[in-house]
């Protein structure tokens, strides 16, 4: 691992260890944080182990320039983990245009340091928190 924030390195055993680990609430604000990472399109959803030999996983669809790479990131898993499986289907797919027609960027962990890619990382957290409460507000 190249993350020095014990909170990007930390190994979770599942959904909400991982969530409690990066003080999120939901899968949700998981699919949140990585929009806003990737500058894309992405969704998020959990899915839970069927049997002792099934891990629970997050299956993570990114889209890109009309397309679309889907996989199941299983636990335990890291957030630094997650980052970077995701980063190379992001790579894979290119940017993804924007609604202006311009494209978005491509983040490339493994092209980043790893304190640039530690800023961006908690950069993206703190816009996920952001969004929340701006959010929680309009719903008041």
């Amino acid at each position: 691992m190249i993350l020095h924030d014990p909170r990007f390195a930390t190994e979770c055993d599942d959904l909400q260890e991982l969530l409690a680990t990066v003080d999120l609430d939901s899968a949700d604000d998981i699919e949140t944080f990585l929009m806003f990472l990737f500058d894309r399109p992405v969704r998020v959803s959990h899915l839970e182990s069927e049997g002792p030999d099934d891990a629970a996983a997050l299956d993570v669809t990114l889209w890109g320039g009309g397309f679309a790479l889907n996989a199941a990131r299983e636990f335990p898993l890291s957030i630094e983990e997650l980052v970077f499986s995701c980063s190379i289907d992001a790579v894979d797919l290119g940017p993804h245009p924007r609604d202006d027609g311009t494209p978005g960027s491509v983040l490339d962990a493994e092209a980043m340091t790893p304190s640039d890619l530690e800023e961006a990382v908690a950069g993206a957290l703190g816009q996920v928190r952001l969004y929340n409460m701006l959010h929680r507000s309009d719903a008041d």
